[in-house]
C-alpha cells in the first residue's frame, strides 16, 4: 500500500516545523499532494495532482487526516470519470 510522505520545505530560521506538504506516489508516475499555501488560511488544505485536477483544488477538510482521505476520494473519482470518457470515445 502506498503511504504519505512529509515533503515539507522550511526556511532555516523557521520556528514552526509542522508538516505542511504531504505526498503520495501512485502508479504510472501519479503524484498526489496535500499542502498548505501561504496565500490561504492556515486551516485550508489544497490538493495538487497534475493531469487529474487543474492547479490547486481547495479541500473542504480542515484536519490533515480528513484532507488526505478527501484528496484520495477526489482523485479516484476523477480517474474513474476519465476512464469512462476514454471508453466512450473508443466506442465511437
Amino acid at each position: 500500500m502506498a503511504k504519505w510522505n512529509d515533503i515539507s520545505a522550511h526556511s532555516q530560521d523557521a520556528t514552526d516545523r509542522a508538516p505542511k506538504t504531504w505526498e503520495m506516489k501512485g502508479p504510472c508516475g501519479l503524484r498526489i499532494a496535500v499542502t498548505r499555501h501561504i496565500h490561504y488560511p492556515k486551516d485550508q488544505w489544497l490538493l495538487v495532482c497534475a493531469g487529474v485536477v487543474d492547479g490547486q483544488y481547495e479541500l473542504e477538510a480542515k484536519h490533515i487526516t480528513a484532507a488526505k482521505r478527501e484528496a484520495l476520494t477526489l482523485v479516484a473519482t476523477r480517474l474513474h470519470e476519465m476512464a469512462e470518457f476514454a471508453a466512450r470515445e473508443q466506442l465511437r
